[in-house]
C-alpha cells in the first residue's frame, strides 16, 4: 500500500463526509435521523481504516467514533445543528490525516486497496480472525453476584469460556492493564444492574427519587468494549429498574427477566456475531 494509495481512501472519506452534509429540499426529523444512521455507518469506518492502515498507536487510537443509537430528539433546528457539527468535526479529523499521510508509517503488511476495505469492514486483520474463532466472552459485572453466573453458567453450556476479571490473577497490573490484558475476546456481556442509585443535581433538588445505576466501572467497560469490538459484538443484559446512560440512547437492551427467554436472545446474538454457538446447546 502506497501513500498514494492510502490518500485516495481517505479522501473518498472526505468526500463522503461532505456529502453527508448536504440536504437537498430541506431537514426534517425523519432524514435527520435516517443521516445520522448514516453518519455513524461512515463514521465507524474511518475509524476501522485508520486503524487498518496505520502501524502507530497513535494514529490508528485518535480518530474517535461514536456510539450510534439516539431516538430522542430535541427541536429540529437543534439536532441539525449537532449533526452538522459531527460530521464537519470528523471530516476534519480525516482531512488532518489526509495532510500528513506523508510523515506517516503505514502498515507494511497490506499490499492492496481491497485488503484495506477488508480490514475496515473488520475482514482480514490477525485480530479480527483470532475474534471469530475465539470462544472467550468477557463478562462486565456489578455487585450482582447472581446475575454474573447466571451469566457463566449459560456460557459455559454454550461451550464459551466466560473470562470474569475478578477471576484472573493480577500479577501487580492495575486494573485498566488487567482488562487490557483479558480483553482479546470475540464478544462481551454487560450486565446493567442497579448497584448504586443516584440522581441529577436537578431531580435531588426537586426531592425526587434515586434512580437504581449500575457501577462506574460498568459503564466504562462498557464503552472500553463497545471501541474495542464494535457494538455488534456486545450485548447489554438489564436487570431491573435501572438507569441506561444517556449517549446510547435507542440502543436496544435485553431484559433480564425470571422467566430466562434473555438466555436464548443472548446466545442468538452471540452466533449473530459469529460464535460457535449451537442453540441446542441450552437445552441439554
Amino acid at each position: 500500500m502506497t501513500h498514494e494509495e492510502a490518500k485516495q481512501k481517505l479522501q473518498t472519506q472526505i468526500d463522503k463526509g461532505k456529502t453527508l452534509l448536504e440536504q437537498p429540499g430541506g431537514w426534517n426529523f425523519e432524514n435527520v435521523k435516517r443521516r445520522r444512521e448514516e453518519y455513524y455507518s461512515w463514521d465507524t469506518y474511518n475509524g476501522n481504516l485508520l486503524r487498518a492502515l496505520f502501524t502507530t498507536d497513535e494514529h490508528r487510537s485518535s480518530y474517535h467514533f461514536g456510539l450510534g443509537g439516539r431516538t430522542e430528539f430535541k427541536n429540529l433546528p437543534e439536532e441539525v445543528s449537532d449533526l452538522l457539527d459531527d460530521i464537519r468535526y470528523k471530516t476534519r479529523q480525516i482531512q488532518d490525516v489526509y495532510d500528513e499521510i506523508d510523515l506517516i508509517q503505514l502498515d507494511p503488511s497490506i499490499q492492496a486497496s481491497s485488503s484495506v476495505t477488508d480490514r475496515a469492514y473488520g475482514q482480514g486483520t490477525l485480530s479480527s480472525r483470532k475474534r471469530a474463532v475465539s470462544n472467550k466472552v468477557f463478562i462486565v459485572h456489578g455487585h450482582d453476584d447472581v446475575a454474573r453466573l447466571e451469566v457463566a453458567n449459560v456460557l459455559q453450556k454454550l461451550k464459551l469460556q466466560p473470562i470474569i476479571l475478578n477471576e484472573q490473577l493480577n500479577q501487580g497490573l492495575t486494573v485498566i492493564e488487567k482488562i487490557e490484558r483479558h480483553s482479546d475476546v470475540a464478544f462481551a456481556v454487560v450486565l446493567l444492574t442497579p448497584d448504586d442509585v443516584g440522581q441529577s443535581k436537578q431531580m435531588h433538588d426537586e426531592g425526587k427519587v434515586l434512580n437504581g445505576r449500575a457501577r462506574q466501572n460498568v459503564i466504562f467497560e462498557m464503552g472500553y468494549f463497545y471501541a474495542k469490538l464494535t457494538r455488534s459484538h456486545v450485548c447489554v443484559l438489564l436487570k431491573g429498574a435501572t438507569e441506561t446512560p444517556s449517549d446510547i440512547s435507542g440502543v436496544v437492551y435485553t431484559q433480564m427477566e425470571v422467566a430466562g427467554a434473555w438466555k436464548l436472545e443472548l446466545a442468538n446474538e452471540m452466533k449473530g456475531a459469529g460464535l460457535p454457538v449451537t442453540l441446542d446447546d441450552l437445552y441439554a
